[in-house]
């Protein structure tokens, strides 16, 4: 049994007893003033605070910007009776009788006193300045009055 590296337990040499305990090495300068780890659960909630914050400051961003501009839009449209109107806003409905805008200014002319080439080229939801509304349709105003 020589062959397979195995011999006499009482033969095999213990070359362990003599050897001196390995100590963990002092801390040294700067290391030494450094305290253990601390969990870091004030640090996370803290983090997300803040990202909170700026997600609700980004939000109120676009928000205000996008308030700001439908309140310096305005299109050509007309309403239910059939007047041409100015309307404050965009062009689109949330759901019925919801829409995005308003009225600011009905013409007392009607959209059926316009051809059909009139009437799509007034009607084209353009969004414009209140004045530029206002003179697309005080030219069909003035073309109307005898």
């Amino acid at each position: 049994m020589e062959g397979n590296g195995q011999g006499d337990p009482d033969e095999l040499e213990d070359t362990l007893t003599n050897l001196q305990p390995v100590q963990a090495p002092s801390p040294t300068g700067a290391e030494a003033a450094v305290e253990p780890r601390r969990p870091r659960r004030k640090a996370r909630w803290g983090r997300r605070v803040v990202w909170a914050i700026v997600a609700l400051a980004l939000v109120a961003l676009l928000l205000g910007g996008a308030l700001f501009g439908i309140s310096r839009a305005y299109f050509v449209g007309a309403d239910q009776e059939g007047n041409i109107v100015v309307y404050q806003g965009v062009p689109f409905d949330i759901r019925d009788g919801v829409g995005l805008y308003r009225e600011r200014y009905v013409s007392g002319i009607q959209a059926s006193q316009l051809s059909p080439e009139e009437r799509a080229a007034l009607f084209d939801h353009e969004l414009v300045s209140y004045d530029r509304a206002r003179a697309r349709v005080a030219v069909y105003e003035a073309e109307a009055k005898p």
